[in-house]
């Protein structure tokens, strides 16, 4: 643990394992580090904002106690890109996704309308796992910061489902 910073924070709560805001999550340093850059990068203002994550945790050879997750708040168009990417990869003869991620909506316990982008594998190895976070942060990065162009993220993932398609 860092210097300076207990497991508790001021308001009483436990530092980890509590549904909030980026920032506040940002501040307390409490993202877990394998996908602290899958979530800042889901963090862009005015268009999606996460509130809870979760790397995953399993032991070895067992299925997942918790399955990696990221909870967040967005417009439906933006969810529906990043969704149709995953799917899309799905599909494709090769993958970028080393497992099965979806994205599911629903009320929270105050009743907004979130999204949960969650791996359905129950049984994941640490790199693997990994290297889907670095990839569903490049896609994150393009459609949400991409604004109102649907057209951008399709062509990037077209041109290289075929490059990679030709290697």
């Amino acid at each position: 643990m860092r210097e300076g910073r207990s497991m508790r924070d001021v308001q009483g709560g436990t530092a980890k394992g509590r549904v909030r805001a980026y920032s506040e999550t940002s501040r307390l340093a409490v993202i877990d580090v394998p996908i602290r850059d899958l979530v800042d990068a889901m963090n862009v203002g005015g268009i999606v904002e996460t509130r809870s994550s979760c790397a995953g945790h399993r032991w070895p050879l067992l299925a997942a106690l918790q399955a990696p997750f990221v909870m967040f708040k967005a417009d439906c168009r933006y969810a529906s890109r990043l969704s149709a990417a995953i799917h899309k990869d799905w599909c494709a003869a090769i993958h970028y996704l080393h497992y099965d991620w979806d994205i599911t909506a629903r009320f929270d316990d105050v009743g907004e309308f979130i999204f949960v982008l969650e791996c359905r594998s129950r049984r994941f190895r640490r790199s693997r796992l990994e290297r889907d976070f670095q990839t569903l942060k490049s896609w994150a990065e393009e459609i949400f910061r991409s604004g109102d162009r649907p057209d951008t993220f399709a062509a990037i993932l077209s041109a290289a489902q075929g490059k990679q398609g030709a290697a």
